[in-house]
């Protein structure tokens, strides 16, 4: 029997719209926010959030078949 699997949309926002792309994403059942943060080799200097449906969320967070994440590089200025 194969692993379980579950399917998010992702999509990045500003920034991160050429790394990430928009497409659904295949993951493990049961993976967080970190699980796939880790997938995506995000450069650190990019200090992203992950949004799940709408709503800012940590990387402990679990993630469910259908989620809709948007990877959103936060800005700084000086």
């Amino acid at each position: 029997m194969g692993q379980v699997t579950i399917t998010v949309h992702l999509s990045g926002v500003g920034p991160l719209r050429d790394v990430v792309g928009k497409r659904p994403i295949e993951l493990p059942a049961g993976a967080t926010v970190a699980v796939l943060a880790s997938l995506l080799g995000i450069r650190k200097d990019y200090k992203e959030v992950y949004l799940v449906n709408g709503r800012r969320r940590a990387r402990s967070a679990r993630l469910e078949q259908g989620d809709v994440v948007k990877v959103v590089s936060l800005l700084a200025g000086g």
